[in-house]
């Protein structure tokens, strides 16, 4: 570690509008100076190319790279690939950075990644995400705890860590594009394998904004279990190849199991979805007859996991789990739901 190491920001940008310009102020107001702020503007149609211009005339370490829409993949890799610091961090353009993220990144970097916490901030308040480890980690020992991470919803994104570009230029890896969901997660599976050493900072340091509570996606993907249930087999494929598919991560998973499939019953009800009732739950059908959760294990959870557990494990319920996700649907757009989702997770 060394506070003079250069550190590349990359920030892929999309009709971000007026809000890429509180990302960008909260990256020039860090602490560490010592940096070089790249913004890939992924074909704006709004004013956010122009935004992004007037910075990097103002700013001498900003420089901006203009390409057609190409999805955040294809911006993130083109970041990477004019790279040229030590250690590379990502930043969403709807976001902001705590002002010392990236010098307490740095400071406690003693391996190839550091990982921290986040805040997720919504129009009714906010929620704070942080890993339940800390320290100095080996890849055999950080290893056992990738599905509490996972469950935790912190190894998934690639904004609240820290990386080596040596790593990431040495080993070829890029963000896979083309993909709609996802594409973060099997990213950073291939960089931990590349990992000697780990570091974990349990501080909420990167401010995740979500500017509408309705969806876990801005639009319906048809297709949305499909791919979640992919990302599973991905990490399953993870474990197993590491030998570590057992005990604690075996038991995270299940529960990450779970969530997906909340997830998905959630998406049958996205606002952009016109099937109707009959088509729904004919969609619910399908989606349990592929499901196999491990009936007979017992872990803490939420009253609503606890509950769509109970509906999954007896299927003829199918009528139930319709109108649960009914009423949370209707709840969705009223300032009540936000209290009440974390009522759920905590119960």
């Amino acid at each position: 570690m060394n506070l003079k190491d250069k550190v590349s920001i990359i920030v892929p940008v999309y009709n971000a509008g007026k809000k890429l310009e509180a990302c960008l102020d909260s990256i020039l107001h860090q602490s560490y100076q010592e940096l070089e702020i790249i913004l890939v503007n992924d074909g704006s149609t709004d004013e956010s190319g122009k935004i992004c211009d007037s910075y990097a005339t103002a700013y001498k370490h900003i420089q901006v790279i203009h390409q057609p829409n190409s999805g955040p993949s294809a911006a993130r890799n083109r970041g990477i690939q004019v790279a040229t610091g030590k250690y590379v961090q990502f930043v969403d353009a709807d976001d902001t950075i705590h002002h010392v993220m990236t010098e307490k990144l740095v400071t406690v970097a003693k391996g190839n990644l550091v990982i921290c916490g986040y805040q997720s901030l919504s129009p009714y308040g906010q929620t704070e995400y942080l890993p339940s480890l800390t320290g100095n980690y080996t890849f055999e020992k950080f290893r056992q705890h990738i599905g509490l991470l996972f469950m935790e919803i912190i190894l998934p994104s690639p904004c609240n860590k820290l990386y080596r570009l040596e790593n990431i230029m040495k080993h070829g890896i890029t963000f896979k594009e083309g993909l709609t969901m996802g594409e973060d997660l099997l990213f950073n599976l291939d960089y931990i394998a590349t990992c000697s050493t780990i570091d974990i900072l349990p501080e909420a340091l990167y401010k995740y904004c979500i500017h509408q509570e309705h969806s876990l996606t801005s639009s319906y993907q048809a297709n949305f279990w499909q791919q979640q249930k992919h990302l599973l087999e991905h990490v399953n494929l993870f474990l197993e190849k590491h030998q570590c598919n057992d005990r604690a991560n075996y038991y995270y998973m299940e529960q990450v199991s779970l969530q997906s499939i909340i997830n998905s019953l959630d998406h049958l009800f996205h606002n952009q979805n016109h099937l109707n009732p009959m088509e729904k739950i004919k969609e619910m059908k399908s989606l349990l007859r592929q499901i196999d959760l491990d009936q007979n294990l017992y872990y803490k959870a939420s009253l609503q996991d606890q509950l769509v557990r109970m509906l999954v494990r007896r299927k003829q319920r199918i009528l139930s789990l319709y109108l649960l996700f009914q009423v949370k649907n209707k709840l969705r757009h009223t300032p009540l739901f936000f209290q009440l989702k974390k009522l759920l997770r905590d119960v």
